[in-house]
C-alpha cells in the first residue's frame, strides 16, 4: 500500500521567477522583428520524496522502514524541495495584412532543465537511493537532466495570401473572364518544425534497491546512424552495454545529446470565393494537413534487453510512424 503526508515544518509554495528582455525593429514590407531572451526559475516545485528507498545492493533490508516496521511500500512525504530552469532566444516575425498577405513566425532556441517532467502527486524521481558507497550523497542529483518536453530548436510560421487577381487586385482585373476564372482565390498554411526530444534510456536492474530504476552502459561514443524501419537503427547501438551487477549505468536521466527524430509539417489549404447575390457568398475549400506526406516518426525503443551482455531487442529501432496526409473537400454557403 502506498501512503504519504506532507513534511513537517513550513509548507513551502512554489513560485516562478521570470524575467525577459525584448528589442523591436521594424523591417521593410511591413515586417516587425523581434527578438529577445526568456528566462526563468521554478522554485520549491512540488514532488513526493520517498521515505523508504533502499540503498544500491541492499534490498529490502536497507529501506529505512522495514527493520522496524517490515514495510516495503512506497511512502511519501510531500514537500517543495526541487526547482527548475529554462532560458532561451525567442525570434518573432510578423506582418500585418497588406496587399493580401498576412504572415507569422516564431523560432526559439532554448533549453530546459531539472529534476522531473513536471509535478507529481507521487514521486516523479527516477532515482531515488540512499546513500553508499557508490553514490555518498545518494541518488537525487541524478535526476538532474532536460525534460522530456525539451526541444532545443522551434520554428512555427503561418500565412494568409489572398492571390492578386480578379476584381480590385493587380492582375486580372479587366475582364469579366479573368475575374470570374482567377479571382477569389487565397491560399494559407502552416508550418511547424522542431528537433528531437532526449530520449530516456533503460535496461536491466540489477540494483537491488527498491523504488530506483537503472540505465545501461555508454561504452564508447555514440553514432547517430537515423535510420527508421524494422532492423534499422536510429543509433549506434553497440556504444551501448546493459549492467548486469548491482550499480547505476553510465547514461544518466534524459540526455541532452541523445535524441529522438524531430518534425517537419506543412498544413495547407486553398480556399475560393464565389459572389451569388447580395446575399449569398459560396466558400470552396481544399485542405491538406501534411501536405508533403512527410513521415513523423516516433521515438525509437529505449529499453537495453540484454542479448548475450550485449543491448538487443528493439533497442535503437524505430517501427512507427503517425501524421499521414489528410485531404478534405468543403463547401460553405453564407448569407
Amino acid at each position: 500500500m502506498i501512503i504519504g503526508t506532507l513534511a513537517p515544518g513550513p509548507f513551502k509554495r512554489a513560485y516562478i521567477e521570470s524575467w525577459n528582455f525584448f528589442v523591436q525593429r521594424q523591417l521593410p514590407g511591413q515586417f516587425l522583428l523581434d527578438v529577445g531572451y526568456v528566462g526563468n526559475h521554478y522554485v520549491h516545485e512540488f514532488n513526493g520524496h520517498n521515505l523508504n528507498a533502499g540503498n544500491i545492493g541492499g534490498g529490502n533490508l536497507s529501506q529505512p522502514l522495514f527493520a522496524n516496521f517490515g514495510r516495503t511500500g512506497q511512502t511519501y512525504q510531500f514537500a517543495g524541495y526541487l526547482d527548475s530552469h529554462y532560458n532561451g532566444l525567442q525570434v518573432g516575425l510578423n506582418r500585418h495584412t497588406h496587399q493580401g498577405l498576412f504572415v507569422q513566425g516564431s523560432y526559439t532556441y532554448s533549453h530546459a532543465i531539472g529534476y522531473t517532467d513536471d509535478n507529481s502527486w507521487e514521486d516523479a524521481l527516477r532515482f531515488n537511493c540512499g546513500p553508499s558507497p557508490g553514490v555518498p550523497n545518494g541518488c537525487q542529483s541524478l535526476n538532474r537532466g532536460a525534460p522530456s518536453f525539451d526541444h532545443t530548436h522551434m520554428l512555427k510560421m503561418a500565412f494568409v495570401y489572398e492571390l492578386p487577381f480578379g476584381q480590385g487586385k493587380k492582375y486580372a482585373n479587366s475582364t469579366g473572364a479573368e475575374r470570374a476564372i482567377l479571382g477569389g482565390w487565397q491560399t494559407n498554411g502552416i508550418y511547424s518544425a522542431w528537433n528531437g526530444a532526449p530520449l530516456q534510456l533503460g535496461g536491466p536492474n540489477q540494483l537491488q534497491s527498491p523504488g530506483t530504476s537503472n540505465d545501461p552502459d555508454q561504452v564508447a561514443q555514440v553514432k547517430m546512424l537515423k535510420g527508421t524501419g524494422p532492423g534499422q537503427f536510429w543509433f549506434d547501438t553497440t556504444s551501448f552495454a546493459p549492467v548486469e551487477t548491482a550499480r547505476l549505468g553510465t547514461v544518466g536521466r534524459n540526455p541532452s545529446w541523445l535524441r529522438g527524430p524531430g518534425l517537419g509539417n506543412l498544413d495547407f489549404s486553398v480556399f475560393r470565393y464565389f459572389k451569388i447575390t447580395e446575399r449569398f457568398n459560396l466558400e470552396f475549400r481544399l485542405e491538406a494537413q501534411n501536405v508533403t506526406n512527410t513521415p513523423h516518426f516516433y521515438g525509437p525503443g529505449t529499453t537495453c534487453t540484454d542479448v548475450n551482455g550485449a543491448c538487443g531487442g528493439g533497442f535503437g529501432q524505430i517501427t512507427s510512424s503517425y501524421g499521414e496526409r489528410n485531404m478534405q473537400l468543403g463547401l460553405k454557403l453564407k448569407f
